[in-house]
């Protein structure tokens, strides 16, 4: 049950319902869905908790229809706002951005609630992947028709157009979220996610292209240094065993249902030797993310050592830093779906994606000025913008998301999509 109707939030012969709706919206302005509960969106309103579930079954049904509003009170259908994005005119992409910039900034709160939610509720995830359907079937339309059958190599038009639209959808609420820090507010991100989309489509007149020149940064290339989480404090035996046994129990459950006790059964430790190490389950969890966030940062900086103008060297290291082993296939997945909405693994894991951000930045500059990759924006925002939307597809990979079930495919597209942003390669 979600409110009999999406739309009577906002009628007002119904008062009640709007008042719970009401409520959570304002909740949302300062709190995360997560911490907040029925009894304070109860308690906000003067209705009873009788009158709540009467409309809904769960507070993720008042999410479900907060978004439903938002989404009904669009201006624009989501398929023509993607053909929009997709024209060849700069001033009606110009204009579509701006409105996108508009509805995302108005409702943010929700819009960055679902976000956060979407991984764990099924139906917030419904309503959100009907939406981010209709765009990513226009924006696979306009790909066939401007890509000639041989340019679409490793994937199906509409695999990489939900890359795409899902890199779009990262970064709006990376910047709403204050996550990116070269993104102070989605408006900020204009040129380099129109520069995506001009990459995807093999478009020559991105916005802005006039003022982009070959210039570059005074900074160094060669003097950055990958930093690491620094995962070397996890020695001892038992705690060694108490990752390695919460990382075999995330293969068949989430770290939110996972519980310290099921941990030390399976690592055949006590529950005081547990918190010897770890001062909770989250801590453990981020222990064990950590390592994982070594490896991946230090096979992106292996990007720096290859002869980048040799095309096929350049797949294989991209494969090589993108490709998820068995073994870290687990605590990824988790990590990718968690992280929006778990506080404690927010900020090791917006460091880490700083550091990356910091180095393929560094990498940018570097072939700018030895000719090997085309001016564009600025070199930190066009990687932020390439890193989380890479980011994105491999989490809509390891959900099995619709156009996106295949994490090898997901992955080979992704290289070529790298080619084409940072060295404007088809």
């Amino acid at each position: 049950m979600v409110a009999h109707s999406h739309h009577l939030y906002g009628r007002r012969s119904d008062g009640t319902l709007a008042a719970f709706c009401s409520a959570t919206r304002e909740l949302l302005v300062a709190r995360s869905f997560r911490d907040i509960t029925v009894a304070e969106i109860i308690s906000c309103t003067p209705y009873a908790r009788s009158s709540f579930y009467h409309y809904f079954d769960s507070k993720d049904d008042v999410l479900v229809s907060l978004a439903a509003s938002v989404l009904a009170g669009m201006r624009r259908d989501p398929g023509e706002w993607a053909l929009r994005l997709c024209a060849d005119d700069m001033g009606t992409r110009s204009e579509s951005w701006s409105e996108v910039f508009a509805l995302w900034s108005r409702h943010d709160a929700i819009l960055g609630a679902v976000i956060e939610e979407v991984h764990r509720s099924p139906a917030i995830a419904a309503l959100w992947q009907k939406a981010v359907g209709k765009v990513v079937a226009t924006v696979a339309v306009q790909v066939r028709s401007r890509c000639a059958a041989d340019e679409v190599k490793s994937a199906s038009a509409e695999t990489i157009a939900a890359i795409v639209v899902c890199g779009i959808e990262r970064i709006l609420y990376v910047s709403s979220r204050g996550v990116e820090p070269r993104f102070p507010d989605v408006r900020a991100t204009a040129e380099a996610l129109d520069w995506l989309m001009s990459a995807l489509l093999g478009r020559t007149t991105p916005l802005q292209a006039s003022r982009w020149t070959a210039s570059v940064s005074n900074d160094s290339a060669d003097s950055f240094e990958i930093e690491t989480q620094n995962s070397s404090f996890v020695t001892a035996t038992s705690a060694t065993a108490i990752l390695e046994a919460m990382r075999i129990l995330l293969l068949d459950c989430s770290v939110d249902k996972l519980s310290v006790a099921r941990i030390t059964r399976h690592a055949k430790v006590s529950r005081s030797t547990f918190y010897f190490y770890f001062e909770s389950k989250e801590a453990a969890f981020v222990a064990l993310y950590r390592d994982v966030a070594d490896t991946a940062a230090m096979a992106l900086h292996r990007l720096h050592a290859i002869d980048r103008s040799d095309a096929t060297q350049l797949a294989d290291a991209l494969v090589r830093w993108l490709r998820i082993d068995e073994h870290s296939m687990a605590v990824m997945r988790s990590v990718l779906h968690e992280w929006p909405r778990a506080p404690e693994l927010r900020l090791i894991y917006q460091t880490g994606m700083a550091a990356q951000v910091a180095s393929l930045e560094a990498l940018i500059v570097k072939d700018r000025a030895a000719g090997l990759a085309p001016a564009g924006p600025p070199a930190g925002e066009l990687a932020a913008v390439l890193l989380w939307t890479m980011e994105r597809a491999v989490a809509g990979a390891l959900a099995a998301q619709p156009d996106m079930t295949d994490l090898e495919t997901v992955v080979s597209c992704l290289v070529e999509l790298f080619a084409a942003v940072v060295y404007g390669r088809s």
